[in-house]
């Protein structure tokens, strides 16, 4: 064949494509199911942290398993209706999640909640685990499950110094968090309500807060109807 052709050319082409293309493949395909649980553990793990429950980021069964433990809820109406962890699987099978999903723990008389909220930071949207006492008086935690902010600026909103300050952390009787300039060390003051913002990330800052503060309208207005 004329190697100047440009049927030549078109079959080369081809042919170089199907070999670079053949081994994503079938490596896509060998681990998309591990691909699948990594992310599953990842969001789970986030919960469960936000709800202040221990878990071993290192064993994923242990994860998934205190997780699917979790009293999981969804939302109909203006009101809060429990599903079952096989329907939640069965809906994320069918491609159809229930979202948003809501989950309590309690022992005893006392119960954790936790919700993923959703809010805007610079560049994109900000999905938040925030978790809270039985009065949502307290916070028990916060952890960010995804954000598109920029590295080493408002992707510091995910550092343990930022997120710390949430933990243990009284909801004002305003609902509202306010976030101030601080020393870039956190606040660890757990009874005002303020926290630290980041240094140069003020719109990263303000839309983290204001997410965490809708969880806290959300979650005052929801948990008293759950059924």
């Amino acid at each position: 064949m004329n190697k100047d052709s440009v049927l030549y050319t078109v079959l080369f082409s081809l042919g170089v494509t199907f070999l670079l293309v053949l081994p994503l493949s079938v490596a896509n395909e060998l681990t998309k199911d591990k691909v699948k649980e990594n992310q599953q553990v990842a969001s789970a793990l986030s919960i469960l942290q936000a709800m202040a429950i221990p878990a071993d980021k290192n064993d994923a069964k242990s994860v998934i398993a205190t997780f699917d433990a979790l009293d999981k809820f969804r939302l109909e109406g203006d009101k809060l209706v429990t599903v079952t962890t096989s329907e939640v699987r069965e809906a994320e099978r069918l491609k159809r999640p229930y979202d948003p999903l809501y989950f309590r723990s309690k022992s005893g008389d006392l119960a954790t909640w936790a919700g993923a909220f959703t809010g805007q930071g610079l560049w994109g949207n900000l999905v938040l685990a925030v978790g809270f006492d039985g009065l949502i008086s307290k916070f028990t935690g916060v952890q960010v499950i995804a954000h598109v902010e920029t590295p080493g600026l408002g992707a510091r909103v995910a550092e343990p110094w930022f997120l710390n300050q949430f933990l243990g952390q009284q909801v004002p009787s305003s609902g509202a968090l306010a976030f101030v300039n601080g020393s870039g060390a956190g606040d660890s003051d757990k009874e005002n309500d303020t926290v630290d913002g980041v240094t140069g990330a003020t719109i990263t800052t303000k839309g983290f807060v204001a997410t965490v503060n809708s969880a806290v309208a959300q979650m005052k207005q929801l948990t008293g109807g759950v059924q």
